[in-house]
């Protein structure tokens, strides 16, 4: 006999009390963490270019100001690992797709050390497959068993006896037979219970009250009358079930209870947000039933974690619900302005923000063809609210529904989401301290354990493109010193000296880098279609593939070999490469100069400093020392109006500097010495006095005796970031194949008041018969920049 049904009609006896200080004292962040590829399937061998958009729960910007990104393949090996410095919430880079690696799917990890605090053993991480013709996986190269399975996602955790339980379930069948499956649960006569059809991606819901003495069965109906059996989840005797529905006024709850807990009315239903409690209402029982109403307009879009508990805190239902918002995404202004899919022809969009609507998004547009096994992947809304949160596969999960009539997608959504346990972040927790990249540690006098424990230390920082910066740093009554906000790529060379003489040479102990403990990865069970979807036993897949890949290995050898005859083409004399290496702009004429080159020429004759090394070398130049670091540059072939000589300008690294910052450079650490003599045309513009120029060297130009007990230490920096290029076929040049699968990449497009609107122009590649624009960032009012367009 078939088991009645309850409906969820109830009258509403409760009302929702929201707790103000919840939110309002929590200084805690929940940070979260968003990646915008150009693309998420790329042929080995290609570039991947991405952004990383951060957030404090729903709300762009971060404290992080260090983020990290990994490549990890599906054994949870990290290929590599990317340092990046964060500006306003945001950060990008790019990573090239090596040759050698294997056919198949990898994860693109993001994190802060912000995040790593939080505890959270889940960190958001991106689908990337990798299409490698040459390295292909064996379960790629068969077809796939055909698996079937039901996954069963009871509303409230559990089966609860005697009560109306609503079950939601998850289909894992072959995408042909999806459409046409559904579920018959029955009991152990064989009794029909309930009868439910997938609607949604292969998900779906019945509800039913299960008897504690009956076993239940749910038999997957598929095409063609063919029925695979699977048990139910157990049942209990005893517990509690949480249920939610739409209403006009927001949400409505309702709570069964067996009779045997919660005699006193001890219960509460919590509910948190973004790892924050943002209401607690205490609930009151009236056979054996409590419900009220969730007004949502004092809470953010995103997923609300609900939870009945006792006194003590102990969980007894949970429940989440998906909190839609209309105004959470901007409207963004997308304008086709030319539009011609022909090869290498010329298009032109214009996107913007209407109204006074300030923001930043980064624009991908991609070829649309037969090798993207991934997609659907790049959606900034889904992924900060919903994906966040869960320990699903992204494509397991279905996006916001904005749709009325859809809601009941969110609904399924929030039940078999795999979400992970919010931790509730204290209200005394401060976000974490992270200001760029940070040395500190202790002066020590020179070749003794003796501290020093006053004064300054004047650092001189010297990245590889030759820039140099000069930092004061006090030294604590410790010997203790921090020196920290530094932004620099690959690695950079610090140079130290006290700023008192009198102190002596000292020598720095740096403090170890505390490594970070982040969470071993355990790749997710990816389903049965995505190992389909890079099968290779699909023959057009496979031609496409290999020639794109043909085309990345011929355009490497082509920029090789440019390269090769542009070396071989002018044998330079040393010192023009060294000038070349160094100098910049007008700095880098040769005529009528006078040159001394440091690399490959060192200075001879026990100089203390560059002033000592010149005096008497360079005619013109007259350079008189007055005792201490007081010296005078001038130039003797030019007098000033009143008949005195002219200061020389002096120039370090090409920035203009005063004389005394000179004498903190190491005559050791010099690679260029350019004099440009007073009214020399080489330096038009620069006025009629003389000009010193002098450039420090990069790591790599020092010799091995010159890594001695000088004072300096190397330390790495941020992973350095490429410019992404695209082709210029305006010339009518169309000589070369073009087999480019992204057209077009900008990461850092900011809309102002004073420009409204930006124009991106870009050329198709040869196969561009279908284009794919991907919008994604937020607006600086705190709203999300979510767009996706198919031009065709």
């Amino acid at each position: 006999m078939k088991k009645p049904v309850l409906l969820f009609c109830f009258l509403l006896i409760g009302f929702y009390s929201y707790t103000q200080s919840a939110q309002e004292d929590d200084k805690a962040v929940s940070e979260r963490i968003f990646i915008h590829t150009d693309k998420s399937t790329c042929i080995a061998g290609d570039t991947i270019w991405y952004k990383a958009y951060l957030f404090d729960g729903h709300v762009p910007g971060s404290f992080s100001t260090n983020l990290f990104v990994e490549l990890i393949d599906e054994k949870g090996i990290v290929l590599f690992t990317h340092k990046l410095p964060v500006f306003e919430g945001m950060a990008y880079g790019n990573f090239e797709v090596g040759d050698s690696l294997q056919h198949g799917y990898y994860f693109l990890r993001a994190y802060t050390p912000q995040l790593l605090q939080s505890g959270k053993q889940i960190l958001p991480s991106k689908l990337i497959a990798v299409l490698n013709p040459s390295f292909i996986p064996e379960k790629y190269t068969t077809n796939p068993i055909t698996s079937y399975n039901v996954q069963f996602y009871p509303e409230s955790g559990q089966l609860v006896s005697g009560l109306t339980n609503t079950v939601a379930f998850t289909l894992i069948t072959p995408t042909a037979q999806l459409s046409n499956a559904a579920l018959l649960v029955s009991n152990s006569k064989n009794d029909t219970v309930v009868f439910a059809a997938n609607n949604i991606n292969g998900t779906g819901s019945f509800s039913f009250v299960p008897s504690i003495n009956e076993k239940y069965k749910a038999e997957l109906v598929l095409q063609g009358n063919e029925k695979k059996e699977f048990n139910l989840p157990a049942i209990q005797s005893s517990g509690v079930l949480l249920s939610v529905a739409d209403n006009s006024k927001g949400k409505i709850y309702l709570v069964q209870k067996t009779s045997d807990l919660f005699k006193n009315n001890e219960a509460m239903l919590t509910g948190v947000m973004f790892d924050k409690i943002v209401f607690r209402q205490p609930l009151k029982f009236d056979n054996n039933e409590s419900n009220g109403i969730i007004p949502l307009t004092k809470l953010p879009p995103g997923i609300l974690h609900l939870s009945v508990t006792d006194a003590d805190e102990k969980a007894y239902a949970m429940r989440h619900v998906v909190i839609y918002k209309p105004d959470m995404q901007a409207e963004l202004i997308f304008k086709k302005d030319t539009i011609n899919l022909s090869s290498k022809a010329k298009n032109v969009i214009t996107v913007g923000l209407p109204d006074s609507t300030e923001g930043n998004f980064s624009v991908a547009v991609t070829v649309v063809d037969n090798i993207d096994a991934v997609n659907g992947n790049n959606s900034i809304i889904n992924s900060v609210l919903i994906n966040a949160e869960s320990s699903s596969p992204e494509l397991d999960l279905r996006g916001i529904q904005a749709n009325p009539e859809e809601k009941s997608a969110n609904d399924l959504v929030a039940i078999t989401g795999n979400w992970i346990q919010p931790i509730v972040k204290k209200a005394t927790e401060a976000p974490l301290q992270d200001n760029y990249i940070t040395h500190s540690g202790r002066v020590f006098k020179y070749g003794s354990k003796k501290l020093v424990t006053k004064g300054n230390l004047v650092v001189m920082m010297r990245t590889k493109d030759s820039s140099s910066s000069f930092i004061k740093l006090p030294v604590s009554n410790d010997g203790r010193f921090v020196m920290d906000g530094l932004v620099y790529d690959d690695t950079a060379r610090f140079h130290f000296q006290p700023d008192d003489k009198k102190t002596g040479k000292v020598e720095v102990t740096l403090d170890k880098v505390v490594e970070l403990k982040v969470p071993a990865f355990t790749a997710p069970s990816l389903a049965s279609s995505l190992t389909e979807r890079l099968s290779f036993t699909k023959p057009e897949i496979k031609k496409e593939i290999a020639a794109v890949k043909t085309y990345i290995e011929k355009t490497k050898e082509e920029y090789k070999l440019l390269e090769n005859v542009t070396v071989r083409a002018v044998r330079k004399k040393p010192a023009e490469m060294v000038n070349r290496k160094y100098a910049s702009g007008l700095f880098n004429s040769m005529g009528n100069v006078r040159l001394f080159d440091f690399v490959n020429e060192p200075p001879q004759g026990g100089a203390q400093n560059i002033f000592q090394y010149l005096q008497g070398r360079v005619p013109g130049l007259r350079i008189d020392w007055r005792g201490g670091s007081n010296y005078s540059l001038t130039t003797s072939r030019a007098m000033s109006l009143t008949g005195g000589p002219i200061p020389v300008q002096v120039y370090l690294n090409e920035v203009e500097v005063d004389v005394q910052a000179l004498l903190s450079v190491s005559i050791k650490d010099i690679a260029l010495v350019k004099y440009f003599p007073a009214g020399t045309n080489a330096m038009f513009g620069f006025g009629v006095a003389g000009r010193l120029a002098i450039w420090t060297k990069q790591p790599d130009d020092y010799s091995v005796a010159e890594l001695g007990h000088d004072n300096f230490f190397l330390a790495p920096g941020y992973t350095a970031s490429q410019q992404f290029t695209q082709p210029d076929y305006s010339n009518g040049v169309f000589t070369k194949e073009d087999k480019r699968k992204t057209v077009y990449w900008n990461p850092n497009i900011n809309i102002t008041s004073e420009e409204r609107e930006v124009k991106i122009r870009f050329f198709n590649s040869d196969n561009a018969k279908k284009l794919r624009v991907v919008i994604q960032g937020f607006t600086y009012d705190g709203r999300f920049i979510d767009f996706e367009k198919i031009i065709e």
